[in-house]
């Protein structure tokens, strides 16, 4: 099974969506099993940090965005995203890779 990796302010991110719509038990409900499903590896944001700043400075992306990609950065590993026209012009340099590209391709 490949691993997922998620770090902390991507969970807060789903938590607050979840929480909009459903109330805060729900939320909390959610995050209580994604991190208790094995399936999610939450990567720590203090080890991340450092890169989000310096990604959000130079692409106009948003802050979960920004940080996805750090944490893909810092492990060295592609960022997997659904297709959105804020990350399209930077996909290569940021080393992004679209839901839609991955469901399209011929198996090798």
């Amino acid at each position: 099974m490949e691993e997922v990796v998620i770090n902390e302010l991507n969970v807060e991110e789903i938590k607050y969506v979840i929480c909009r719509k459903n109330g805060e038990k729900k939320a909390e409900e959610v995050e209580n099993m994604i991190k208790s499903s094995g399936y999610f590896t939450i990567f720590p944001f203090s080890r991340i940090k450092g890169e989000v700043y310096k990604i959000k400075c130079k692409y106009p992306i948003s802050l979960a965005d920004a940080s996805s990609i750090a944490t893909g950065k810092v492990l060295g590993l592609p960022t997997l995203f659904r297709r959105e026209k804020e990350i399209e012009p930077f996909k290569a340099e940021l080393n992004v890779i679209f839901v839609d590209e991955i469901l399209t391709s011929s198996p090798p």
